[in-house]
């Protein structure tokens, strides 16, 4: 579940009992893996998604590790699944024009 507008808050719920598994501030995107952790990206001063970070749940946030980032200030990070669900892809883009 996310809430928010594009700086969300994620709160990883067991659907059987109800009970709030995990829960991370200040996300954007967000993918699970293959091996059961969780992918999101979070923004840079300018909003726009930076850096990719790995999760584990139940795990503090201060032990998640940045697994991609993106300084240019032209460019945002978008996060996806190939079709086959083996990977994970990290989209660098651009929405500006001309350069």
């Amino acid at each position: 579940q996310i809430q928010g507008g594009t700086d969300a808050t994620l709160v990883v719920r067991d659907m059987r009992t109800g009970t709030v598994c995990d829960q991370l501030e200040g996300v954007c995107a967000v993918h699970w893996t293959a091996a059961g952790t969780l992918l999101y990206t979070v923004q840079n001063d300018l909003c726009r998604p930076h850096r990719v970070f790995e999760h584990a749940l139940g795990t503090p946030r201060a032990r998640d590790a940045c697994v991609f980032a993106e300084d240019h200030e032209k460019i945002f990070l978008d996060l996806s699944r190939t079709k086959d669900g083996r990977w994970n892809v990290v989209y660098a883009q651009s929405k500006t024009r001309g350069g």
